[in-house]
């Protein structure tokens, strides 16, 4: 944040893409969100060595003392067979 800026409050990420889109702001994205418009260009990353961005780390976990439902075992069983298309992209 920049000591005496002016600031746009808005109610979610949608709304905040957009006005960035517009040129109208700047502001940290999750990389999913703005994946295609950092390819296609539409947007820039400032991310460098005073504004390093961060990656987060997805995790799943259950319990192993005790056996899981139809449902939960179903969940599990998506969730690794789709953990290599979970993964974020390289950045840019």
């Amino acid at each position: 944040m920049i000591a005496g800026a002016h600031q746009c409050t808005v109610a979610d990420q949608l709304m905040k893409k957009e006005i960035i889109l517009q040129g109208m702001a700047w502001g940290h994205m999750p990389r999913f969100l703005v994946a295609q418009e950092l390819r296609d260009g539409a947007l820039l990353s400032l991310a460098g060595c005073y504004l390093p961005g961060n990656v987060e780390a997805l995790v799943a976990a259950r319990r192993s003392d005790r056996p899981h439902g139809p449902a939960a075992q179903r969940l599990w069983a998506h969730l690794q067979q789709a953990a290599a298309q979970l993964r974020l992209p390289e950045p840019l």
